[in-house]
Formats: structure tokens, sequence, C-alpha cells
């Protein structure tokens, strides 16, 4: 991942990106199911296309996914479609980094924006490494044991993603970065509220 800029905290985005790393957080993503295209930051593109170079690239779904686990595609696909008919919240776990030859297990959480008309229009999220807190079989969908409703990260990841999709539709690049930026930080405390929910001998 790679942002220009300086936080409200005037520390450089560039230390934030080491920190947010660390912490298990990989990136963000936008779809746009209307142009059947998907578009990654670099660390995403790294694990899900197996190319960081791809980010920012309106890709196609297959480019997309080249980099998820092939047993996990399918119902992975489904549960995308049926999330996108549905629309709101989107949650999943699945295998990724299988062209990297690192497989990782990610939480992917997000939301699906619908127009007036009840058809799904955007769909933008987060993307966390639950690699060493993961104990769930693959090919299910879940949400993570912090992924309560009333939890208070989990209402701030709800409310900046939804934010984040607003702000790209009014084209606005400093304001989607800013809005970028929070959902990674936010993502952050996420995957360190997991990884303190877990046992220390579960992690060996």
């Amino acid at each position: 991942m790679k942002f220009d800029g300086i936080d409200d905290r005037g520390q450089a985005v560039g230390d934030l990106h080491a920190a947010l790393q660390a912490s298990g957080v990989v990136g963000t993503w936008d779809w746009n199911p209307v142009s059947q295209r998907v578009r990654y930051d670099p660390g995403a593109a790294e694990l899900l296309a197996g190319d960081a170079a791809l980010a920012g690239r309106d890709l196609e779904f297959a480019d997309a996914v080249a980099g998820i686990h092939p047993d996990d595609v399918p119902w992975m696909t489904q549960e995308v479609e049926r999330a996108m008919q549905a629309g709101g919240l989107m949650l999943a776990e699945y295998r990724a980094g299988m062209l990297s030859g690192q497989t990782r297990w990610l939480l992917c959480r997000g939301r699906i924006f619908h127009d007036p008309r009840g058809r799904p229009v955007r769909s933008t999220g987060i993307l966390i490494d639950i690699t060493e807190v993961r104990t769930m079989d693959a090919g299910s969908v879940a949400t993570p044991s912090i992924g309560e409703p009333e939890a208070p990260l989990v209402r701030a990841a709800d409310l900046c993603i939804a934010l984040h999709g607003v702000v790209g539709e009014s084209g606005s690049e400093a304001l989607r970065g800013m809005t970028e930026r929070l959902l990674l930080q936010i993502g952050r405390e996420i995957a360190r509220a997991e990884r303190a929910a877990v046992p220390p001998t579960a992690l060996h």
C-alpha cells in the first residue's frame, strides 16, 4: 500500500502504512457491479490479483480474483452475488496470495450500495489478514469474534465504508484518500481487537 501526504497527527503516512501492515491490514477494494470491474489499492492488488502494480486499474473479475484460492472462488462468487441482491453488509473469509506462494487468510468486510430502484451500483470495503487467528473451515462466511452489531468498531467500519462509497461518487481524490486512510486505521483496530480476543496458545 502506498499513500501520499500526512495524517492528522502529523505522522508520515508511510509510517502509518508500516504500522497497518504490521497489524494485519491488507488494504481496500472497490467494485463496480455495473461495469463488472474491480479496483484495488497496492496491498489488495498484490494478494488478490497477484501484482501490486495493478493497483488503481479497473480489473475484470477473473483477473481480480486470480490470487484467491481456487477452492474458495466458487462459493465466494456466490456470496458476492447474494450480497449484491440483498444489499448492505458483506462479510467473507477466504484464502489468498496463491500467486505469491504465501497463502493468507483474509477477512473481507464491505458494503453494497443500491440505486433508488434497488439495483446494485457499487461495493467498497476493507481486507484484513486474519491468518493467525483464523479457526474455521474454508468456504465459510463469518463475522470475527468482535463482529457483533453493537460493537463500536464494527459500527465505525460500516459507517466509514458507506462514507467511502459516497465520497467515491463525488470524484474527489483528496477526500477519497482521507476516507481510505480512515478505513485502514479502523481495520488496524479491528485486527488488534481480534488478536486480543484469541488465547495465546491458539496462535501457535
